[in-house]
Order: C-alpha cells, then sequence, then structure tokens
C-alpha cells in the first residue's frame, strides 16, 4: 500500500484558501484593517453592565450631546455614566495622562496617526452641548485642537467640563474672565460627608465664563489612576456602590451645570433634614425655589451603608411655594443621604438633589450590667440586664450577640420587648480558646444599640522546661529561653 504525502507548500496553500473564504463567509477582512481595529478598540460598549441604580432615566436630557475626551484605560467610566444617564455620550480617547498618542504593545490603536484622524473627524466638524476634558494635561493637545474646543464654547456655547487637566498658562487667561459658580453642592460634598463623619472625596472647583459658553474645572484630590470622572477607588469596582452611585451623580450634575440645563427646584436646608425612627408616617416639608421650574412629583429616597438601593421614604406632588407631604420613615437611626427626585408630568427626570437626613431615635437602651465581668471559668452563667427607655408598641426584638477576639460569634439570643423595662440575658461563658476577652453587643433593630466586655479564666498555659509568661485580659506573651 502506498501513501500520498501531501507537500507542505499545497498545504499552507490551501489552509490560506480555506481562511480566506471561512473570513468572507463571516463578513470579516482577509487581511489587517487598522482603521477597523482602531474602531473596535475605541468603541463603546454596554454589553458588560454592572449593577447600578437607573433612577435617572428616563430624563429629559435624552438629547444631551456629551463628549469626553481621556485616557482609553479610564473609560470604563463613560460606560457607567451610560448606564445611568440618558445622555448621548461619545468619546476620544487619548493614550494615558501624559501622552496624547503612541505606538502600545498591543499593535497601534493609539497610533498618532490614528488618533489624529478620530479627533479630526469626530472634534472638528461636529456639534456637542458639553466637551469633557479629564485626566490628559491640557498642554498635551496639538494648538489646533486647543483652539476648536475653546472656539466651540466662545462661539457654539458648549459647556467645557475639565477634570484634572494640570495648569497651562491658556487656562490662566481663560480664569480671568468672569467668574461663575455654579449651583451645586459638588464642592462641599455635604450630604455624603454628614453621613461619613467628614470622610469624603475633596475637590477644587470653579467655573467662568467664555463667549457663549461656560467652563467648570473639577480637580478632584487623590484621584485613582483608573478613573475619569470620579475619585472612586478602583479596587472597589462599580458593584451597588451607594457612594460611587453618590459621585457619578455629582459628576453629571457638573455635565449639566456646563450645559446651563440645571433645574433644582427645592431650597437647600439650612441643616441637616430630622426624622423620628420608629414613627411610619410623619410630615417632612421643602421651601421651593422662586421661579424656579417646578415637576409634577417628588420622589425621596435614603441611602447608607445599609440600604446601599434606596429606601423609598415617600412620592408627593408638588403644590404651590412648599412642598410637602406624609413619608414613610420607619429607618434605623443614624445619618442618611437623602435623593430628591422631581419628575414632570410624563414622568420623566428633571431635576435631582443630595440632602443630609439624620434619623433619631427616642428608644434609647439606657443601662447594660453585667452581674460579674470576670468569670473564673468557662460554663460559669454570665447575667446581663438591660434597662430600657421610651418603650412604644411593635418594637423590634432586644438582640445579644457575644464574639471572641477573632470577631467569631458565640451566642446569639433575642428577648421580645414588652411593657416591662428591664430584661435580663443568661448564657453559660464560652471556653476561652484563644483569648479570655469576650465582647457583646446589645441590639434594637438598628434603633439602639450598647456593647461591653466580660473575661473568662481558666485558659491553660502551655508548659516551658525554662520560659518567661505573662498573660492580659486579652492575650498572652511567652518567651522561651
Amino acid at each position: 500500500m502506498f501513501r500520498t504525502i501531501m507537500p507542505f507548500w499545497l498545504i499552507g496553500l490551501l489552509s490560506c484558501c480555506w481562511l480566506s473564504f471561512f473570513l468572507a463567509a463571516q463578513g470579516l477582512p482577509w487581511h489587517f484593517d487598522e482603521q477597523r481595529y482602531y474602531e473596535d478598540y475605541h468603541a463603546l460598549s454596554a454589553e458588560v453592565e454592572t449593577p447600578h441604580l437607573s433612577w435617572a432615566k428616563e430624563s429629559v436630557w435624552s438629547d444631551l450631546k456629551v463628549l469626553i475626551i481621556a485616557p482609553s484605560w479610564g473609560q470604563r467610566e463613560s460606560v457607567e455614566l451610560q448606564q445611568r444617564y440618558d445622555f448621548q455620550v461619545s468619546t476620544l480617547m487619548t493614550l494615558r495622562h501624559n501622552a496624547f498618542a503612541g505606538l502600545t504593545s498591543v499593535g497601534s490603536p493609539l497610533s498618532p496617526e490614528q488618533v489624529f484622524a478620530q479627533f479630526e473627524s469626530e472634534l472638528l466638524p461636529k456639534k456637542y452641548d458639553v466637551i469633557v476634558v479629564s485626566r490628559t494635561s491640557w498642554g498635551l493637545f496639538p494648538s489646533a485642537y486647543r483652539y476648536e474646543i475653546l472656539r466651540k464654547v466662545y462661539e457654539e456655547g458648549s459647556g467645557l467640563l475639565l477634570i484634572n487637566v494640570g495648569k497651562h498658562q491658556e487656562l490662566d487667561q481663560l480664569w480671568k474672565r468672569e467668574a461663575w459658580q455654579p449651583e451645586i453642592e459638588i464642592e462641599e460634598l455635604s450630604a455624603l460627608s454628614y453621613v461619613n463623619r467628614g470622610n469624603a472625596a475633596k475637590t477644587n472647583i470653579s467655573g467662568r465664563i467664555f463667549g457663549k459658553g461656560r467652563v467648570l474645572r473639577l480637580d478632584w484630590r487623590g484621584m485613582s489612576a483608573q478613573m475619569i470622572l470620579t475619585p472612586w477607588p478602583a479596587k472597589n469596582n462599580f458593584d451597588l456602590e451607594w457612594e460611587y452611585e453618590h459621585y457619578l451623580a455629582l459628576c453629571s450634575k457638573a455635565i449639566l451645570a456646563c450645559a446651563d440645563k440645571i433645574n433644582d427646584s427645592l431650597e437647600k436646608p439650612s441643616a441637616a433634614l430630622q426624622l423620628q425612627s420608629g414613627l411610619r408616617e410623619q410630615q417632612l416639608s421643602f421651601e421651593i425655589k422662586p421661579g424656579a421650574n417646578e415637576g409634577a412629583s417628588l420622589e425621596l429616597l435614603a441611602f447608607s451603608k445599609e440600604l446601599p438601593q434606596g429606601h423609598q421614604l415617600g412620592k408627593f406632588a408638588y403644590d404651590q411655594r412648599k412642598l410637602g407631604g406624609i413619608v414613610n420613615a420607619n429607618l434605623p437611626a443614624g445619618a442618611y443621604v437623602l435623593l430628591a427626585l422631581s419628575r414632570n408630568k410624563q414622568g420623566k427626570l428633571c431635576g435631582y438633589q443630595y440632602f443630609p437626613l439624620q434619623v433619631q431615635s427616642n428608644l434609647y437602651i439606657t443601662d447594660i450590667k453585667l452581674e460579674k465581668e470576670n468569670l473564673a471559668k468557662a460554663g460559669d452563667m454570665v447575667r446581663l440586664k438591660v434597662e430600657l427607655s421610651g418603650l412604644q408598641a411593635g418594637l423590634p426584638a432586644l438582640r445579644l450577640e457575644v464574639y471572641d477576639i477573632d470577631r467569631r460569634m458565640l451566642v446569639q439570643q433575642e428577648k421580645t420587648v414588652s411593657a416591662s423595662n428591664n430584661l435580663t440575658f443568661e448564657f453559660p461563658a464560652p471556653y476561652p480558646l484563644s483569648s479570655s476577652l469576650f465582647s457583646f453587643e446589645i441590639t434594637l433593630g438598628g434603633i439602639a444599640k450598647q456593647s461591653g466586655s466580660f473575661t473568662v479564666q481558666g485558659r491553660k498555659r502551655p508548659v516551658f522546661s525554662l520560659a518567661a509568661w505573662a498573660e492580659s485580659q486579652s492575650c498572652y506573651i511567652s518567651q522561651r529561653f
């Protein structure tokens, strides 16, 4: 039997022919198409959707054309913005914060020729309501592109939002123009700062009127290298983080300010709004700004770390100069971010504002007493007396949780709150495995909370032939000689 061996050159030829036919059948080019590679590399895609809140869709700003010019590695935030808001978002990508264009290790998606061609086709002939330039130094842009951006602001009335673009003499000259301060709380981040006890991102913000348009500088301090719109740490990802939603909402507010599209109708309260914990129906009211373009309805949502998706407090209609109604304030005591959403008669969002909210409680755990704070051994009964005040009907159960030094929960008990102001928990002392110190927490459905600690002796000590030994209530230290 003879075996026919096909020459290698023929195998290669047939393979190329087969590949060409396959690519043609799929509608794909059989040679490398640099232009197509560039367009695919720079195309925004919402195929990968992160969990997010969708209160901003649909809105009256659905025809707002926004161009975001920023490094390619941060453009995921453009997708995050597009997921939440119905702006018409376009992008132009630069190489990185300190380079406008250049070759990369994956080919040439950011080669100077391709970048210039894209700017020529997308920036020069088209009109935008707002142009966002972020994380690329202003001086790195070719002078023709800087001129075109400023011309669109001055002559066409486009808004310009500059985010961490560095210093430049052209911007210094621009900032000698008429000052403009938008009515947004992005500078102070007062609501978020209130909830986090002063821990919120810091920013320098200032604006100028330039011809027919407005220019706003938003310089975040300590901005992550992977972000272009917010100061959110990239390592925290975007998954339903209510603080990230807050930062991105404030950035979108800055975009609306540059387009002169802000329509806030509520006066900012002089202090945090107050509600009472445990009461379902309470009155909450706002003053309406003079001359405000009122919506048809107002929806109130409360956010915190425990309520990342928000809790609806109420929804009611606008009425003359004061807006108010009965809200469902059945929330645990604490600080919240209150989001006020104004919608028109068609149900489209036409305004949103953030306010600090404090939920107070008249119900307190006034005192906790341990019968013994130091127990001799495991198994001895621990007795904990709890004194309450301000009792009312429909209260949640009083819960006890006991933890060891490694924060492992060892005991959990609940007591029904009745007419009595005094309750007692009893449980056997746990074995002191890694430490003699134990902590406990008493909670009342998030309305009130107290904590304390106790110790249990009797933990076996290691045996050494010659050693020094020291033991405290929380740990032990040994040294072998």
